[in-house]
């Protein structure tokens, strides 16, 4: 019984599982792996307002929140930003010709 309610169960599915989890892929350019910078880009919002989301605490580090504006960010970091979504950052590795990053992530759907 689950919740008061008589169960059957059956071996095996036939339908296809749903996944776990979608994501969306996204590519963007940064100045730098600091927490300011990936959030605004992430977020579409700028700098300052990225800054103050930080200083609010509405932005978490794998798990942990982050207030500072300085925390650098690298690949495997899970970054959850209140009513904005949650993201994992998958690469930060090239350099475009201007010295900039290109920050490789997914949002979770």
């Amino acid at each position: 019984r689950i919740g008061g309610e008589g169960v059957r169960t059956e071996m095996g599915c036939r339908l296809p599982l749903p996944s776990a989890r979608d994501f969306e892929q996204l590519r963007e350019t940064i100045a730098s792996p600091r927490l300011d910078c990936v959030v605004a880009s992430l977020c579409r919002v700028s700098r300052s307002e990225a800054v103050r989301m930080i200083e609010a605490g509405t932005i978490s580090v794998d798990g942990a929140e982050c207030m500072r504006v300085s925390c650098i960010l690298h690949p495997g970091n899970k970054l959850s930003v209140r009513e904005k979504g949650k993201y994992i950052i998958d690469d930060m590795g090239s350099v475009t010709r201007k010295g900039k990053l290109v920050l490789n992530a997914r949002k979770y759907i």
